[in-house]
């Protein structure tokens, strides 16, 4: 059970990373993007200039911060774009489709409530969605970048950006060792994954 939770998870990660990417990249969508571009080029260059004399004095000066600001500003659109993908995806269209993502069909497995039904909400799909994700932390991040001040936007950054992610790998490591294989978010969401027989009653 647990691979094919880590298959399925792979191949739904890279389809909606495909289509999110695509789709950011059409100038209508994103007028940004060329911005974005030279923005993360620029930003690498100074990634590229740090070694172990420089580390320290590059990254917290003034244009380090105003850098990684500007990636994070012009990579607005994108995220946004990214973000209602993997809602429309994980939430729209696995509840439509039997609570099963791509990924979950090929593996046979589906979502259903913790009590083993499978009339899941839309709201419990959203849920989950966005602590499985990171959707929150990323999005308040993009936040940050805007309405933070030069002081306070590097660390405050740091530390929102860590947050998520140790949510989001506590909730796969969970996944992984726990007998029940429910990560954190199938517990804020209420659900859990089974194998396609294995569903105790249907909506």
């Amino acid at each position: 059970m647990k691979l094919k939770r880590f298959v399925a998870y792979l191949i739904d990660i890279l389809l909606v990373g495909f289509i999110a990417s695509s789709i950011a990249s059409i100038d209508v969508l994103n007028p940004y993007y060329d911005d974005y571009l030279d923005a993360y080029d620029k930003f690498n260059e100074t990634l590229d200039n740090i070694d172990e004399s420089n580390v320290v004095e590059v990254v917290t000066s003034i244009d380090f911060t105003d850098e990684y600001r500007r990636v994070l500003k012009y990579g607005s659109c994108a995220s946004i774009i990214s973000v209602s993908c993997y809602l429309l995806y994980f939430v729209g269209f696995q509840k439509w489709n039997k609570n099963q993502t791509i990924g979950k069909k090929l593996m046979k497995i589906k979502v259903v409530n913790k009590d083993g039904c499978d009339n899941v909400s839309i709201w419990r799909y959203a849920a989950r969605t966005i602590f499985a994700y990171n959707l929150f932390f990323n999005s308040l991040g993009i936040c940050i970048a805007f309405y933070f001040s030069e002081k306070s936007f590097l660390i405050t950054f740091m530390v929102v950006s860590l947050l998520g992610y140790l949510i989001t790998y506590a909730g796969y490591l969970m996944i992984l060792f726990k007998k029940d294989g429910r990560g954190i978010h199938d517990i804020v969401g209420a659900t859990k994954v089974v194998e396609v027989n294995d569903v105790t009653c249907e909506s």
